[in-house]
């Protein structure tokens, strides 16, 4: 879905996996150049998305990736903090993946409250929650420049705080 709508946009995809006719049939639709998964890291690129299994992005990947932006639906792209770390210090922008993903959760719960309200669903709603997750994408982004830190250990600062602001107290 990702490549569709970027190929659409007008951007030049270069992809990879290891299922072959999916491969094949993305490429054919939007005129994707493959390289073999492991020479991903090494192609010149304004984004790199990683966007099937997580523990993508290694201290080797890191060091070998060539893309400015890592920005992908995978879960758990990072293999450790220390990975996170590496990224910045490289000046590689990491959009969390536990922030960006949240818009699939964000509609699951949309459709999940609209069958729960016997209503249909409330795009409003999901457009709200959406705009939301991109001031927290953007406030994660600035404090980073601002603090010099990592975005992941930002993000994962205001997931606690927010989780602890929601929890009962004594």
């Amino acid at each position: 879905v990702l490549a569709d709508k970027l190929a659409a946009d007008g951007a030049r995809l270069v992809v990879a996996d290891v299922h072959e006719a999916a491969l094949a049939a993305v490429a054919a639709r939007t005129g994707a150049r493959i390289v073999p998964p492991a020479a991903i890291f090494d192609v010149e690129a304004e984004v790199f998305a990683p966007c099937a299994l997580g523990g993508a992005l290694t201290h080797e990947t890191a060091r070998r990736l060539k893309g400015r932006i890592v920005a992908g639906g995978a879960n758990n792209q990072l293999t450790s903090p220390e990975v996170g770390r590496a990224l910045f210090d490289r000046g590689v922008v990491y959009a969390p993946d536990f922030v960006i993903n949240g818009g699939g959760i964000i509609n699951i719960a949309g459709e999940i409250r609209a069958l729960e309200l016997g209503q249909a669903l409330d795009a409003v709603w999901v457009e709200m929650k959406l705009a939301r997750m991109i001031e927290t994408l953007d406030e994660i982004l600035d404090r980073s420049l601002r603090e010099s830190r990592p975005t992941h250990e930002i993000a994962i600062e205001i997931a606690h705080a927010r989780i602890a602001a929601a929890s009962p107290r004594d």
